[in-house]
């Protein structure tokens, strides 16, 4: 196969554009009066709608970016268990890493900020508006406040849901500038472009008229939607105007090839000596993102392509650094049940150690099967697969999304529950205990005369003094042994004096 070199192809390049560019003007000028015909209108209808879509779908991103963000466990548990101290530190860092954004704050589902709200920058108008969100009052969407120009922006809301239940809402303001910036990049020669709030209310404008003072020469003037909200594109269509180029464009295109084709030859040499620059850096990157060892903060492209490249260069390597997050994570499950393993749990116990300190009640239970040898050496491992394929599905139903649970060796599993006290772990034992032999009859096809697997178990609180699980394990598994003593299908709990 015949290789050419990045020289050969621009000057080939070079020889095909002044081919096309004579081409091209003799063609221009026979057919330019045919460019300015009555579809003028409807094509720049047709923009106009992609310029609305463009908003809507920068809106969307700042929507998605907060919708994550409200998925997150670390968020939902600031508004259940953090305090107003944690939250605002947590918000404040997050309007640091949120683009565009000069506010974020947490709310309870009452409508109370967790935090200062003078600290966090939500101001009057804007809790005005997070009440009229959480109390379903119809109002603008989304919200605009331009009473301090230094500080316009509009707000975006997201409810914070758990088990299907709304327990707060995440509140973000961004800068109206980006909206500046944004229909600045989409309006066009000949265009004044104006966004309006639902109670039309100026957003922010955009004049590319030729004549700015002038709106005597206005071809039409046209209102798009701004999809999933209030708001609406104005846009004002200059009347395109008409001048007999006919007769320059023979002599302006004769000099536009002589300059063309100077600038080609003086451009390419100048083409070829970047495109190599920015190769090698490229190259660089590719070679630090093989060794795990990239950095581009100090790396700066000569070409808008090539920062694209360098920008998805580390988009990829962010990608690799989730996906090893997530194989960490299968790391820490258990294959057969889907529960934590071992690892898993003592790497998520750390939490309820701190919820300990913080003087917030959890019990942690062992649990054991009875008979599960029998069963399993009678009737096979498969037997025994779907048994505790059966005690996780029940675990599962009967735990919430703050509790942990996890197979940790054989038929053993362990179960913090949150904000429970002994009480209420002997009332969970005896609802998982009759759930798990009504299920074992559904799902087991066992003789009648065989003793079907019930469930030993010990308790024993998380002290706030406990270095680490372990400590609770221990006291557990003591009363866990009192259990069997006891006659198996039974609950011992480990009490401090």
């Amino acid at each position: 196969m015949l290789q050419l070199s990045l020289k050969q192809l621009t000057l080939r390049y070079t020889v095909i554009m002044l081919s096309l560019v004579i081409a091209l003007s003799i063609i221009s000028f026979i057919s330019i009066k045919n460019l300015l015909d009555d579809n003028y209108q409807e094509k720049q209808l047709e923009t106009l709608k992609i310029k609305a879509y463009n908003i809507s779908v920068r809106l969307e991103f700042y929507r998605r970016i907060l919708y994550r963000l409200a998925e997150e466990n670390k968020t939902k548990d600031l508004i259940v268990f953090g305090d107003k101290n944690q939250a605002q530190l947590w918000a404040k860092e997050m309007q640091l890493l949120l683009p565009d954004s000069i506010s974020v704050a947490l709310f309870n589902d009452d409508g109370e900020i967790l935090g200062q709200q003078k600290a966090l920058r939500v101001g009057r108008l804007c809790y005005a508006d997070l009440h009229r969100h959480i109390n379903d009052t119809p109002f603008n969407k989304p919200p605009v406040h331009r009473e301090d120009p230094a500080f316009a922006h509009f707000d975006l809301f997201n409810n914070v849901i758990s088990n299907n239940e709304n327990i707060g809402v995440l509140f973000a303001s961004f800068r109206l500038s980006v909206l500046q910036a944004l229909l600045g990049e989409l309006t066009e020669q000949g265009q004044h472009l104006q966004l309006y709030t639902g109670d039309n209310k100026l957003i922010v404008e955009t004049n590319h008229f030729v004549n700015h003072s002038s709106n005597n020469n206005i071809l039409h003037t046209v209102n798009l939607p701004i999809k999933n909200s209030d708001w609406y594109l104005k846009a004002h269509i200059q009347q395109k105007k008409v001048t007999d180029i006919l007769v320059y464009i023979g002599f302006t295109n004769a000099i536009l090839f002589i300059l063309l084709s100077f600038m080609l030859f003086v451009f390419s040499n100048r083409l070829v000596k970047t495109f190599s620059s920015d190769f090698k850096t490229i190259k660089n990157l590719l070679i630090g993102l093989k060794n795990n060892d990239i950095d581009t903060d100090n790396i700066h492209s000569k070409l808008s392509e090539t920062e694209d490249i360098i920008i998805d260069i580390q988009h990829i390597a962010e990608d690799i650094s989730e996906s090893q997050q997530q194989l960490m994570k299968f790391s820490q499950c258990d294959d057969l049940t889907g529960l934590l393993n071992r690892r898993g749990f003592l790497q998520e116990s750390t939490h309820c150690i701190d919820l300990a300190k913080r003087s917030i009640e959890s019990t942690l239970i062992l649990l054991d099967l009875d008979y599960f040898k029998q069963v399993n050496d009678n009737f096979g491992h498969a037997t025994g697969d779907l048994i505790l394929k059966t005690l996780a599905s029940c675990i599962k139903s009967s735990t919430r999304t703050v509790d942990v649970s996890a197979r940790i060796g054989g038929d053993e599993f362990s179960i913090i529950l949150v904000k429970c006290s002994y009480e209420q772990a002997i009332t969970w034992y005896q609802d998982i205990s009759e759930d798990f032999q009504q299920q074992q009859k559904q799902k087991l096809n066992l003789p009648d005369e065989i003793r079907l697997c019930s469930l030993s178990a010990g308790y024993a609180g998380i002290e706030f003094d406990d270095k680490d699980i372990s400590y609770a394990m221990s006291r557990a598994d003591k009363a866990l042994y009192a259990a069997k003593g006891a006659g198996r299908s039974n609950i011992q709990g480990y009490e401090i004096e």
